[in-house]
């Protein structure tokens, strides 16, 4: 049976980096002032970053679904399936978006929620070529890799509040005293939802507050993404590495929304317990 896998490109990766791994992507649209753009075509990291530098208002929405079938039919055109991972239905409607498109191919379509994000949806594919690999039937694909993606988990450190403050996740107060206390929010990805973890005093701090939380899971991989910070990247790497843990050595951008939101010197972990 052939098969297309594909991610909307929350996944982080370029649609070249992408398909070197045997997937997909479905842009989603950053919007930076009046310009409505596609994800890594019309708008790239880079851009994004200066955009944000500049002061611009960035915003990012999910596919419609009109977008979403086009995709599907001109796929199925030269193959028989599609496996689609989205963002965590619980961060964005894209999970809803292409459950309604996928409606018009007969089952054809499988629609998986990664709950989670970025590498999450690497993760979320994998397992759905496992699954299809030994024996599992397609439309039992999304029941079958539900409980393997209730498990994924990850932490985000933001570059700074600036970023955090304009796209309105913290008050004003909030972001003049961490301010002067230098303290960066950590964030927690837990059960598909964004949770907060605590506060930490600068990025070298935040690294080794996530060091100690990826210990306490055990994981069996970790995959590092970023918002322009090799820096943090290597560091990461290198106190990951020295307790055991298996990095993965793809490092995926941290990805449009992240960026938006968290700005330019963001970092996180995804990890597999």
């Amino acid at each position: 049976m052939r098969v297309v896998y594909a991610a909307d490109s929350t996944l982080g990766l370029s649609p070249e980096r992408a398909r070197a791994l045997g997937i997909e992507i479905v842009p989603v649209t950053v919007t930076i002032g009046e310009r409505n753009l596609e994800d890594y075509v019309e708008a790239h990291p880079r851009a994004i970053l200066e955009a944000l530098a500049r002061g611009e208002r960035v915003t990012t929405s999910g596919p419609s679904p009109e977008n979403l079938a086009r995709r599907f039919e001109s796929w199925l055109s030269s193959h028989e399936r599609v496996v689609l991972a989205t963002v965590s239905s619980a961060l964005s409607g894209t999970y809803n978006a292409a459950r309604l498109a996928a409606r018009a191919f007969g089952g054809r379509v499988a629609v998986l929620d990664s709950r989670s994000l970025n590498a999450g949806l690497r993760f979320t594919l994998e397992r759905a070529r496992y699954e299809l690999a030994r024996g599992t039937p397609f439309e039992a694909l999304e029941q079958a890799v539900a409980p393997f993606t209730a498990g994924i988990g990850g932490w985000i450190l933001p570059g700074s509040l600036v970023a955090l403050h304009r796209s309105g996740r913290i008050g004003g107060l909030t972001r003049m005293v961490g301010g002067l206390l230098s303290l960066l929010p950590l964030i927690e990805l837990k059960g598909g939802r964004l949770v907060a973890a605590g506060r930490v005093r600068g990025w070298r701090s935040g690294l080794r507050r996530i060091v100690r939380l990826v210990r306490a899971v055990r994981p069996s991989r970790a995959v590092l993404a970023h918002a322009d910070n090799p820096e943090a990247v290597i560091e990461l790497r290198t106190q990951l590495t020295s307790i055991g843990v298996r990095v993965d050595p793809v490092v995926h951008d941290a990805g449009a929304a992240v960026t938006v939101h968290g700005g330019a010197g963001s970092i996180g972990v995804l990890v597999l317990p």
